[in-house]
């Protein structure tokens, strides 16, 4: 191998090494901008044991695609939701809902939830966690929701 070879190899690190670290300041920066999340209940009230659904929407207003996207959702733990990874603590119940998005997407998922004991619901804390293609950079926001339903005994 040649001291030509061996510069050219050095450059070329070096150049794929400052891509990958413009990506990610590009991504952890813009990548949250003109993002909108929203969820809701399809049923304000349930009796106790029947299933509604819960209805999330997020959307991306902006030229520059979001590599990945993290709903991170608090909520009772007597609402169950199929379909979706939940940690259980206590009174809560801790569920993560994944996206790509591509620019200027929108995407509407629909969760099938059982409503297991009575009372007031609501889903007060969602956070949105999003990062760069490798995953070396993430960032996240607050996103505020007015999510409720009320579950009456059976």
């Amino acid at each position: 191998m040649g001291l030509s070879a061996v510069i050219e190899l050095i450059i070329i690190v070096g150049l794929v090494y400052m891509t990958v670290l413009i990506q990610a300041k590009i991504f952890k920066n813009v990548s949250g901008l003109n993002i909108y999340y929203s969820c809701r209940f399809g049923s304000d009230e349930v009796f106790e044991g029947e299933e509604t659904s819960f209805i999330e929407t997020i959307s991306n207003k902006k030229a520059i695609p979001v590599p990945w996207i993290r709903a991170e959702i608090n909520t009772s733990k007597w609402l169950s939701f199929s379909g979706l990874k939940s940690v259980e603590a206590q009174e809560s119940n801790f569920i993560t809902s994944s996206f790509v998005l591509k620019s200027r997407q929108k995407i509407t998922r629909r969760w099938n939830v059982k409503c297991l004991k009575r009372g007031v619901y609501k889903i007060d804390d969602v956070i949105l966690v999003w990062g760069d293609l490798f995953g070396l950079m993430s960032n996240s926001k607050y996103a505020g929701t007015d999510a409720e339903i009320i579950v009456y005994p059976q």
